[in-house]
């Protein structure tokens, strides 16, 4: 049996922020990139200007170069950092 999901029907789980800024450099300490690099690569499928990113569970420069498109491109602070405002509102959008 082939089971067909569509993108749309596709929800991630509700998890608090946890009062940690992600940045460049973290790693899989913080399973919380996963979450993530799987959002920014859900969002660039709508927004091709958000370039997607390798899921690994590493903030690398890819991942904050999607993060400042994301950023930029729904009127947030553009620091690069995945802050409590931008989790937020990728969960909002996703």
């Amino acid at each position: 049996m082939i089971l067909l999901v569509r993108f749309e029907d596709i929800r991630l789980p509700l998890l608090p922020f946890l009062g940690v800024d992600l940045s460049e450099g973290m790693g899989p300490e913080y399973p919380r990139i996963i979450l993530l690099e799987i959002m920014l690569n859900s969002i660039s499928a709508i927004h091709p200007e958000i370039k997607p990113v390798e899921i690994g569970g590493i903030f690398d420069s890819d991942t904050r170069a999607a993060v400042i498109s994301f950023q930029s491109l729904y009127g947030l602070p553009v620091t690069g950092m995945a802050d409590a405002q931008t989790f937020y509102h990728h969960l909002i959008i996703v």
